[in-house]
């Protein structure tokens, strides 16, 4: 079996990312940690707006996000997108992740209706602190003893 990467996505990955969200789509799921691909009908537009958020400088000043990397998740060597992860270099009013290292635990959030991630999140170890509700978001949040 071909080991698992974290890659950033480009335009190499456009096929392979309309099939991810189509996937999701079709079976009515949510995009969770996809920088709002759902919300993108062009995946050209999606990438220009996963790359202004690569850094604070590129946010636009009245920006509601954070600086943040947008991952894919894949088998090497296999075109097929098995997963996202938006990683937040900072905490944001609405959760985020911690860029730094030699952290001694990080703070995994997850939308209260996406039980997938919150099974994940437990079986390596989260510890709940609770519901974080910001509008009509609902997320939970787990810290993660590194």
């Amino acid at each position: 079996m071909n080991r698992l990467v974290l890659v950033r996505p480009t335009e190499a990955h456009i096929n392979e990312i309309r099939a991810f969200k189509e996937e999701f789509l079709a079976h009515d799921s949510h995009t969770h940690s996809t920088s709002g691909l759902g919300r993108f009908d062009n995946i050209q537009e999606w990438l220009a707006f996963v790359r202004t958020r690569n850094n604070a400088g590129t946010l636009p000043p009245d920006s509601k996000y954070v600086s943040a990397d947008q991952y894919i998740l894949m088998r090497e060597g296999e075109p097929r997108i098995l997963g996202m992860i938006n990683f937040r270099h900072s905490l944001g009013a609405e959760g985020g992740h911690l860029a730094e290292h030699g952290l001694s635990r990080v703070l995994l959030t997850c939308a209260d209706d996406n039980e997938k991630s919150r099974k994940t999140i437990i079986a390596c170890g989260g510890v709940f602190e609770r519901l974080a509700i910001t509008g009509d978001e609902r997320d939970e949040r787990y810290w993660i003893a590194l």
